[in-house]
């Protein structure tokens, strides 16, 4: 059981990782490949729009429910683990520094 938080200098070496990785090819070809699965799979659900839900097609429904859901969450899982990593104060600095870049373009 881990009861202890991560030491500081753990935390920031993880959060340069995962900004280093956001920014990889790999990272680029997988969120390419995830996009394109989560537009098929948006398909999929609004094929039911227009006819309805058979009941034996409920299943089929549900599970490509649950993968947009994972897709998702895994689009997004870079911005989770930098905020699992970075302190309140941390989190704070970024969202000012990203709301006075927009008043700055906005002056501008």
């Amino acid at each position: 059981m881990i009861d202890k938080a991560p030491a500081k200098e753990e935390r920031e070496r993880v959060v340069i990782l995962v900004k280093e990785g956001k920014s990889s090819e790999y990272w680029n070809i997988m969120r390419g490949f995830l996009l394109q699965w989560k537009v098929e799979e948006n398909q999929f659900l609004d094929s039911f729009k227009g006819k309805g839900i058979l009941k034996e097609e409920i299943d089929n429904y549900n599970r490509a429910r649950d993968r947009l859901a994972y897709i998702n969450r895994f689009l997004n899982i870079n911005e989770t683990l930098i905020e699992h990593n970075s302190t309140f104060l941390e989190r704070a600095e970024s969202q000012v520094s990203k709301v006075l870049k927009k008043v700055e373009s906005f002056v501008s």
